[in-house]
């Protein structure tokens, strides 16, 4: 049963954590991208799409490195295929959330310009 619930909580945590990192990520850095998209220097576009680019590493790593610590540390299922997924599900998990941060802070942003 604490197996399920550390699993469970560590996957909320996961998905919890890249709401919140989306969510500041535009809001750290609105004074830079004001004033790069004023001189004309790239569209919003890009800006998003090299952002997300350059941050897709970190999407990856983070929420893997954090479930096979915690996965092997409470004794989970040994079998490699179960492990797979759940560090698949983990990091797909941490896409997501990262997702519907940066879209909120997108659209909260949008109302800025």
């Amino acid at each position: 049963m604490y197996a399920s619930y550390l699993i469970y909580y560590k996957k909320y945590t996961v998905y919890t954590d890249e709401v919140l990192n989306g969510l500041q990520v535009f809001f750290s850095e609105i004074a830079v991208f004001r004033r790069e998209r004023f001189n004309g220097t790239y569209r919003i576009g890009w800006y998003y799409f090299t952002k997300m680019l350059a941050e897709f590493p970190i999407y990856i790593i983070n929420p893997a490195v954090y479930m096979t610590i915690g996965y092997w540390m409470v004794g989970l299922n040994s079998k490699p295929d179960r492990f797979f997924i759940a560090i698949g599900m983990s990091t797909l998990l941490a896409n997501i959330g990262a997702s519907i941060g940066e879209t909120f802070a997108l659209l909260s942003i949008r109302s800025l310009f």
